[in-house]
């Protein structure tokens, strides 16, 4: 147990230095990590008031590596740093097209994935999206598939 939450607190460090040195625009903000059992997703952003987020990773990722984690992570971040200049309604409206409209939802995961390429850590965005091929090939992404990171990465 004790080694558990020290990759914990290991992984909030880590966060920490992601944000300062990619994500600038969200030094304001408080995130923590916690490992929790989803039901549809493998990972959950929880905004709480104005200025705390909460990252919820499904237990079944407690033993992926650390670059796996780090893959979510920035996909996650991604996906807040973009939202953050909507304003109540826009926000409103992102919100019902995510639930609504499958082309949306597709294109904003997709927009994640090149934020996250675009800030650095195009690689940890492979090795997660290899991880979910190994560990659930039924999954099917709306992001970008292993091979166009392989492309953009300049791997293939």
């Amino acid at each position: 147990m004790i080694f558990r939450q020290n990759k914990m607190y290991t992984m909030e460090a880590k966060l920490k230095k992601i944000i300062r040195d990619s994500f600038p625009e969200l030094l304001n903000f408080e995130f923590s990590l916690k490992y929790d059992q989803l039901k549809d997703s493998f990972a959950e952003t929880w905004q709480i008031g104005d200025s705390k987020y909460v990252f919820a990773i499904d237990e079944s990722f407690r033993d992926a590596g650390e670059h796996v984690i780090i893959g979510l992570l920035v996909h996650e971040l991604s996906h807040i740093s973009q939202d953050l200049e909507l304003t109540g309604i826009e926000a409103s409206v992102d919100i019902f097209l995510n639930d609504n409209v499958p082309r949306y939802s597709l294109l904003d995961e997709r927009n994640a994935d090149i934020t996250a390429v675009i800030r650095g850590y195009g690689l940890n965005l492979l090795k997660l999206m290899r991880y979910l091929e190994t560990n659930y090939p039924s999954y099917e992404t709306e992001g970008l598939s292993v091979e166009e990171l392989e492309i953009l990465l300049g791997l293939k």
